[in-house]
């Protein structure tokens, strides 16, 4: 058995040249054995002074059966570390989820003479805190169609610092020691040479009580010396294939919620489902909540989570899991190789497929203020629910949902109020296994009946094309500006399919129009808005935020009215409500329009000016083009070229032929370049 500090990935993926491999395998031993077996006689010195107590070192076995037949990777996927100040200059602001991070790869492994000591090289990454800068606007304008992408990103403060270490590792103790070398621009701005001494404590037997990696990386320059630096401590989470289940060993025995509101039934393996679930969901506190009484992270932790990320590190066939919950002061997604012991639970979940739901008992990281390598599991009185809904509203488009709650009293020490959470995961839509539940149709007392604003026999959009979805401008009162996108969430019981395939089913939904009477149909939207600079509402400033908005009520098709009842959330003095009292209303150019017909609209609020949340007009607008307008551009263009081209081509055979008849009638040279000059004019 391997260390659980360590995992081993096949080189022989190909069964049919097994035996080519295998030839190829044995004539490359002996080289490979020597250059593992290679020290540099100052390593060796580092290593026999400082590691040699901790895992003595042993020859190499040369017996083909003892070598690995893989190549062997140090997982410290999910890592972090304090220290290293001086070899690593961090940035003034350090923004939590994008945290610092440790990283180990394992060059090389073989297995020695003495049993359970294996001969490892391997290169360790220091990475830095990060300053992560990422546009709120996730769409792009353009007039052929709106473009959906993920906002530009730069790193722009990515500070790291990388070692080559050779040594050994212990399968019986755990332990690693490694010595090697590095250099790193120190604070002094001076790159140095350093030399460095690995030691890491691996569990042997995974639990969840025991799945911590602690260790030091420490300098052995001279503590006087400009390339000395502070210890550095290391924790990390294990990931074992070997991990064995404690806390729901039994099944499903810690106390999850219950109800009559059951989510989808899974179809599919539970593991293909959760093992790409990477989300952060919005976490939806009580409204007498505070800092003391809701915080799931405890006393110590000074601020109040807004999202929590959730990462499945391991799913057994029986549908037990090991899941990472990441929690941050911040939407944005959380860096996934993230492990700050005071934001990070972990946790095993099981799928309950009765209940259709995952339930789950987490437990928190503790004692590691003085020092990582101090780090325990412990209070695991953390309880959370997830389920998958099977329907949907104007008041709930989440595609996952749940609740993390404190099995403790409320004069307990580590005591929480329920907290709820949720997501919107398109990829996670089954389009013929979910409904959707209209509640606010024909309820739109703001909603005139329709006129044909552009006359008579116009043709507008079919509620499945993909021009029912465009990109919006929202300007306020005082001219700011928001820039955002409106799309389609459902057409009668028919999800709006805009290329997206799911997770939880594998099929598609064929578009099939909807039948509608007197050309009035039902239909719910998604419509998302944000502003760079300022953009305020009722006195509220939106800018640097994202804003959603769910909405549903009629399209007519014979006029190109769209009217809706919206929801979103709003806060005021820590007051946070859902206001459904808003009005939605766009109008469709028809599909012939010309350039200067655009999308118009407003969004209007149907509170009494006297209410805190009342707002004034939000006017709508979009630039977008239809599909066939961008076909009969991209048309026009490429005729507008052809022309240029054949002209060009003209005007070149022109000129030849004028060279030619002047070789041959010198005497009329001027007139010809006359006429030749008025014919090129005439091209022009």
């Amino acid at each position: 058995m391997f260390p659980q500090c360590f995992s081993f990935n096949s080189l022989f993926p190909w069964i049919s040249l097994l035996f080519f491999f295998f030839i190829f395998f044995l004539l490359n031993i002996a080289s490979t054995a020597s250059r593992i077996d290679h020290w540099n006689s100052d390593t060796e010195a580092l290593y026999d002074q400082h590691c040699n107590q901790i895992v003595p070192k042993s020859p190499l076995d040369t017996d083909p059966s003892s070598f690995p037949s893989a190549t062997s990777m140090l997982q410290l996927r999910n890592s972090y570390f304090t220290g290293g100040d001086k070899i690593i200059t961090q940035p003034r602001r350090l923004d939590s989820f994008f945290s610092r991070h440790v990283f180990v790869y394992a060059l090389r492994a073989h297995k020695t003479v003495s049993p359970g000591i294996v001969k490892l090289q391997a290169s360790l990454v220091l990475r830095g805190s990060m300053m992560y800068l990422n546009s709120f606007d996730d769409y792009q304008h353009r007039r052929l169609r709106l473009i959906r992408y993920r906002g530009p990103r730069t790193h722009p403060w990515k500070p790291r610092v990388g070692f080559a270490l050779d040594g050994f590792w212990s399968e019986t103790s755990g332990k690693v020691c490694m010595v090697g070398s590095g250099t790193s621009l120190m604070n002094s701005g001076v790159l140095q040479n350093l030399n460095v001494i690995l030691k890491l404590d691996c569990p042997t037997n995974v639990t969840i009580f025991n799945s911590l990696i602690t260790g030091t990386l420490e300098s052995l320059n001279a503590n006087s010396g400009p390339q000395f630096f502070e210890p550095v401590s290391i924790l990390s989470l294990a990931d074992s294939p070997e991990y064995k289940y404690t806390l729901i060993d039994k099944g499903i025995e810690v106390g999850c919620l219950s109800g009559n509101d059951r989510g989808l039934k899974l179809s599919q393996n539970v593991c293909s489902v959760f093992r790409t679930l990477t989300d952060t969901f919005d976490l939806e506190y009580e409204s007498d909540c505070d800092d003391m009484n809701c915080n799931p992270l405890g006393k110590n932790v000074k601020y109040l989570p807004v999202s929590m990320n959730y990462e499945g590190i391991e799913c057994t066939h029986e549908g037990k899991m090991l899941i990472l919950l990441r929690f941050a002061n911040s939407s944005y997604r959380v860096n996934r190789y993230s492990f700050i012991p005071s934001d990070t639970l972990i946790a095993e979940g099981m799928w309950d497929q009765e209940e259709r739901q995952l339930c789950a008992v987490a437990c928190r990281i503790m004692n590691y203020t003085q020092s990582l390598t101090n780090a325990s599991i412990g209070d695991c009185s953390i309880r959370l629910s997830l389920r998958f809904p099977a329907v949907f509203s104007i008041r709930n488009r989440s595609t996952i949902e749940g609740q993390i709650w404190s099995s403790k009293s409320a004069n307990e020490s580590g005591y929480f109020q329920k907290i709820g959470f949720r997501s919107y995961n398109a990829m996670l839509i089954d389009p013929s296994r979910i409904k959707y539940e209209y509640t606010e149709v024909g309820t739109q007392s703001s909603c005139p009946r329709s006129k044909n604003v552009y006359g008579k026999e116009k043709t507008y959009p079919s509620e499945n094309s993909s021009d029912m979805r465009f990109d919006l401008s929202l300007k306020n009162s005082e001219d700011e500006i928001a820039r955002g996108y409106a799309s389609p969430f459902f057409y009668g019981q028919h999800f709006y399919q805009n290329d997206v395939n799911s997770s939880l089913s594998g099929q598609r939904e064929s578009a099939v129009p909807m039948p509608s009477y007197n050309g009035l149909l039902n239909i719910s939207y998604r419509i998302s808005f944000s502003a760079d600079n300022d953009f305020k509402i009722a006195g509220q400033n939106f800018s640097s935020k994202k804003v959603e908005i769910s909405a549903e009520g009629l399209y007519d098709k014979n006029t190109g009215s769209l009217c809706m009842t919206g929801c979103w959330q709003r806060e005021l003095m820590k007051n946070r409500i859902l206001d459904c009292e808003i009005v939605v209303k766009v109008q469709f150019p028809p599909l012939d329009a010309s350039g200067m017909d655009r999308f118009k609209g407003t969004i209007e609020s149907k509170r009494p000016k006297s209410d805190p949340f009342y707002f004034d007009n939000l006017v709508l607008s979009s630039v977008s083009i239809y599909d066939n307008q961008a076909e009969e551009s991209i048309w026009r263009m490429d005729l507008e070229i052809t022309m240029v081209l054949v002209s060009n081509t003209f005007a070149c055979l022109f000129v030849v032929l004028q060279l030619l008849y002047v070789n041959k009638h010198p005497e009329q040279t001027v007139i010809s370049r006359v006429c030749f000059l008025a014919v090129g004019d005439g091209l022009k």
